[in-house]
């Protein structure tokens, strides 16, 4: 249902075209990314390179480094579309907020879309 993955997040500058940002980030090895819609750019990578291709990325002038982390990254294979059944959202909703209310769980991730 999840996966491992580092995450860095770069602010972007105006006008970056994707191709570009796709041909920065696949240079510096990250796997994948997102573009935002505040000019945030979301590179994924493998998690053991996570922080090397965040120094890598932030030598570039074209981005800023916002931050980097490990993730536990939904598999979009298995995400659920919890609106396919009555009060499903309310239910997903109450079920999260009963989880987050427990003292003993530390995190909480899910893929319902």
């Amino acid at each position: 249902m999840f996966e491992r993955r580092g995450r860095v997040i770069l602010e972007c500058e105006e006008g970056l075209a994707e191709e570009d940002a796709m041909e920065l980030v696949l240079s510096a090895g990250a796997v994948d990314m997102e573009i935002q819609d505040d000019n945030t750019l979301c590179v994924f990578t493998d998690p053991t390179h996570t922080a090397s291709i965040a120094r890598l990325l932030s030598a570039s002038p074209r981005v800023k480094l916002k931050g980097y982390e490990i993730i536990w990254h939904p598999n979009p294979e298995t995400s659920i579309d919890i609106d396919s059944t009555p009060g499903g959202r309310t239910t997903f909703a109450q079920l999260i907020s009963q989880l987050e209310e427990e003292p003993d769980v530390q995190a909480i991730y899910h893929n319902s879309i």
